[in-house]
């Protein structure tokens, strides 16, 4: 051979070695097509000798499902003349399909003739299982976007896994919240029989693979379930291989706080463990069904609140609105459409809600409108609603104005319907007056005695002055300006009557309370002056001890009157009947802070039994043979209606009962 020659098979043979090192697999056609070379690396990929696979032998490696579509491809590429690709899946030698990328290039010659034809294949499956599985992720996101339910989400995320890793089986079980028990479980390529005994029941990590991988929180792999010792005795095993399933690993399925939620269960049919394959995908598909279970469990947690906030809303009468001060677009709850008795489906305008708001209200509520638009918050304020059929409804207002990062206005509130409160309150307010009447009433026999006295003396001072009036008029020389000095003292006696008759009509009378600035003072000796005979007549000493310049207070002097002539009588009748001497009674004003004057009444009676006083003031309680129980509830309610406090005590300085009454001052 010459020198040239060996050159040239040197040359040939470096070039076959350099082809046979490409990580590849490298081949080449004659013009028709039909294959005259495959590279090392081809015949090792595919396992079949270069003889078999030359001319058109090479197909026996294609998928059958792909050989029709390739061989059309490449149909297409000779007849053109031009260079193309396909992708086709081949036998690898161990048996595995996978997909390879083929591409062709034509050799021309110098008149432009297709001499050979030069191709490269290679593998492309793991791409392709990462487009197939990115599509399969992007499709169980869009159905997690999509609020599909979760059941169905997980359904998807197995099949997604099983496609990955055509060799196993998955099956996800979600838990409660508390991370008690397994809500359900999802395994579409197993029986219906496998997961359905799983639901509702409890986690427990002796149970099964599954129980502790959420227990320990670590994932749990049991190579082959019948001899594996921790599971001998528990009653998964029978059931696991019942289901013809062998291998199991169970990987725990975590929120972003890292509290397990749920577990993926991998499963084979032979023993074995997973592969780094196989751990990836576990990996992928926990995350996704956690991001599933985890959103699944905040939906359900948001449904429970809005549950909780609807009925919320519906018991305590509450409803919430936003309103948009810029576009005047208002947002109702639902119970607050039901409060304004508005369809559900309503669009709510001011309009409306012009028309539903009673027409005395309007200017006021107008008010609070406009102090929002300037950007103000307004006081909560009660209005009233006038119904189509001539209903009245009284609610309450809370609103507050929220400024957002644009600038614009919204009002943010809630409205209570206070009609029942309104009813009660005014229902109250007319059993109180009732009530009152009846005290009132009742203190008038009380005060008989000293009532006939203080008319009498009047009515007495007229009949003597008349007399007299007369008895110089009958005189030959009438002394008519004696006579004008009587007739004066008789019209003032004659008020003095008027003034006792219209003390008692007004104690009698259901008026309308009217409160105004008195003077405690002026009230206290008013009472102590009506009670004079009633003192005289049981043996009583009373001492006034009145602070000077102590401030009024805003009060109805009637239903104060009524109060202490209450006090007064009570603290006549508890010394009378327990024969106690001396019996002195003193009444005190004095200012107990800036905003509090008080009177007080003390006695050197017996004082009030320690186990009286928690039930003094409680409707119908008495410690009289003849008594109601109404008196001191009666004071206790008419105090309280005008913002005090009454109290006892046996702190007297006389030895007895004190009776402390406080009220706050006036200052207007």
């Amino acid at each position: 051979m010459s020198g040239a020659e060996q050159t040239l098979s040197a040359s040939q043979r470096d070039l076959r070695l350099t082809i046979d090192t490409i990580p590849a697999l490298v081949w080449s056609t004659g013009a028709d097509g039909s294959v005259d070379f495959v590279n090392q690396h081809y015949l090792d990929y595919v396992g079949l000798p270069s003889e078999q696979l030359m001319e058109w032998g090479w197909t026996t490696a294609i998928h059958p499902d792909d050989l029709s579509g390739l061989a059309a491809i490449w149909r297409s590429l000779l007849a053109s003349g031009k260079s193309g690709e396909a992708e086709a899946r081949f036998r690898r030698a161990d048996g595995e399909y996978r997909w390879l990328l083929l591409r062709a290039n034509p050799l021309h010659d110098s008149n432009g003739n297709i001499v050979k034809w030069y191709g490269l294949n290679t593998d492309i499956e793991d791409r392709r299982r990462a487009e197939v599985h990115l599509a399969g992720e992007k499709h169980v996101l869009e159905m997690i976007a999509c609020g599909r339910p979760l059941r169905d989400i997980l359904t998807a995320s197995c099949k997604l896994f099983e496609e990955a890793a055509s060799d196993c089986f998955c099956g996800i079980y979600p838990i409660d919240g508390r991370g008690k028990i397994f809500e359900f479980g999802v395994a579409p390529s197993l029986p219906a029989s496998y997961t359905a005994p799983i639901e509702g029941v409890q986690v427990d990590s002796d149970d099964s693979p599954r129980g502790q991988s959420i227990s320990e929180k670590t994932q749990v792999i049991a190579e082959d379930i019948e001899s594996d010792p921790r599971w001998m005795q528990a009653p998964c095993r029978a059931h696991v291989l019942d289901h013809g399933l062998r291998a199991v690993w169970s990987t725990p399925i975590c929120s972003r706080e890292e509290s397990v939620i749920g577990t993926i269960c991998v499963y084979q049919q032979r023993p074995g463990i997973p592969s780094s394959h196989h751990q990836e995908i576990i990996a992928h598909i926990a995350q996704l069904a956690s991001i599933a279970i985890e959103r699944s469990q905040s939906e359900d947690v948001l449904k429970r609140s809005q549950f909780y906030l609807t009925q919320g809303q519906r018991i305590s009468l509450t409803g919430t609105f936003a309103w948009d001060v810029a576009t005047d677009e208002i947002a109702f709850s639902g119970e607050l459409k039901r409060i304004w008795e508005f369809e559900p489906n309503t669009v709510v305008t001011f309009a409306l809600l012009r028309e539903r708001t009673h027409p005395e209200d309007l200017r006021r509520t107008g008010a609070y409108l406009e102090q929002v638009r300037a950007g103000f918050d307004n006081p909560d304020y009660e209005m009233r609603l006038s119904m189509p059929d001539g209903r009245i409804k009284y609610l309450w207002v809370c609103a507050r104005v929220v400024k957002q990062e644009d600038g614009r206005l919204e009002c943010l509130g809630a409205i209570q319907d206070i009609t029942r409160r309104r009813l009660a309150e005014d229902a109250r307010d007319t059993i109180r007056s009732e009530l009152a009447h009846v005290g009132r009433v009742a203190s008038l026999g009380a005060l008989t005695a000293s009532i006939a006295h203080e008319v009498n003396q009047p009515l007495a001072s007229i009949v003597t002055s008349s007399e007299t009036a007369l008895r110089w008029l009958n005189q030959p020389e009438s002394n008519f300006e004696k006579v004008q000095q009587v007739l004066k003292r008789i019209v003032n006696d004659a008020r003095r009557a008027a003034d006792v008759i219209d003390r008692v009509r007004t104690m009698a009378s259901k008026g309308t309370p009217r409160q105004a600035e008195t003077e405690l003072a002026d009230i206290i000796t008013e009472c102590a002056a009506s009670l004079y005979h009633e003192f005289q007549s049981k043996n009583v000493s009373n001492s006034l001890y009145l602070a000077p310049d102590l401030p009024k207070v805003m009060v109805d002097r009637t239903q104060l009157q009524q109060v202490i002539v209450n006090l007064l009588i009570n603290a006549v009748q508890a010394m009378t009947t327990s024969d106690v001497a001396p019996r002195n009674i003193a009444i005190r004003t004095q200012q107990v802070d800036a905003q509090t004057v008080c009177c007080i009444v003390e006695d050197s009676g017996p004082g009030i039994d320690a186990e009286h006083l928690p039930r003094l003031f409680d409707s119908f309680f008495t410690t009289k043979e003849t008594g109601m129980g109404l008196g001191l509830p009666i004071a206790r309610s008419i105090i309280e209606a005008h913002n005090g406090v009454i109290r006892a005590d046996n702190k007297s300085t006389l030895g007895g009962a004190r009776l402390i009454i406080e009220l706050p001052a006036s200052f207007s």
